[in-house]
């Protein structure tokens, strides 16, 4: 359940829309469509034990921490499941980057990916003041 007042940033197909401002401190939702992603999600995958997932990856300007945490998969069924991630954003960020990576992992290697990441640029959103 999301805290009240709970920033979210949401990525859907047509775009990426924000909901408040996002302080140091607080915890920010990432709602991901999966559909943004399409081609190796929604694909067949070959015989034997396949993994694909798409991963929210985050960093904190200045203090280059770095998180990342699965938003999407696919079940052995083919069904996709997404869920939405939360973010802590550490006092004194400045800047926060998001950034998806969509791997399919076959037998424990990785054979192919997609990135959504504003054509390399990242998806950025200031952070403002920490919270008291």
């Amino acid at each position: 359940m999301r805290a009240p007042n709970t920033t979210i940033l949401r990525f859907t197909p047509n775009g990426v829309a924000q909901s408040g401002d996002i302080h140091g401190g607080d915890d920010v939702e990432v709602d991901y469509d999966a559909k943004r992603l399409p081609d190796l999600l929604y694909s067949p995958t070959s015989a034997g034990p396949t993994t694909v997932v798409i991963n929210a990856h985050a960093k904190f300007d200045p203090l280059q921490k770095d998180t990342f945490e699965n938003v999407a998969e696919k079940g052995a069924d083919g069904a996709v499941t997404t869920r939405p991630s939360i973010v802590h954003v550490p006092f004194g960020a400045t800047k926060l980057e998001l950034w998806f990576e969509n791997p399919r992992i076959e037998e424990g290697k990785v054979t192919d990916e997609q990135w959504d990441s504003n054509f390399g640029q990242n998806f950025e959103f200031p952070v403002l003041s920490d919270k008291p």
